[in-house]
């Protein structure tokens, strides 16, 4: 069983033909890269392929090109968290009207 799985296990002779297996199985983890592990460098600067890390800790190489698919099934990650207001004052007091900036010449005020 083991040599029919060595026979058939896709061969990353090149970075083209590492970037053709990622194409026909989505992705490969890094553990099954084997001797293509070299080329990820130069798909990557390509933007053929991309790193990611999976919630698991598991490192996978993905194809950009099939990215779409993996965005269609996994969540977006939740937007960063907002820093809190360190000013001293408080935050509605920076927030101006926009009629009071560019709105043109104002008339003069009536003095008593």
């Amino acid at each position: 069983m083991a040599r029919v799985r060595e026979q058939t296990w896709p061969n990353s002779t090149d970075p083209d033909a590492l970037h053709d297996t990622l194409l026909l199985a989505g992705f490969l983890t890094w553990d099954e890269l084997g001797a293509g592990a070299g080329f990820v460098t130069r798909l990557a600067a390509k933007r053929r392929a991309v790193r990611l890390e999976i919630p698991d800790g598991a490192v996978i190489l993905y194809a950009t090109e099939r990215l779409p698919e993996l965005a269609a099934v996994v969540p977006p990650p939740p937007p960063p968290p907002v820093a809190p207001w360190t000013r001293p004052s408080s935050p509605a007091s920076h927030i101006e009207h926009p009629v009071s900036h560019g709105s043109g010449p104002r008339p003069a005020r009536a003095r008593p």
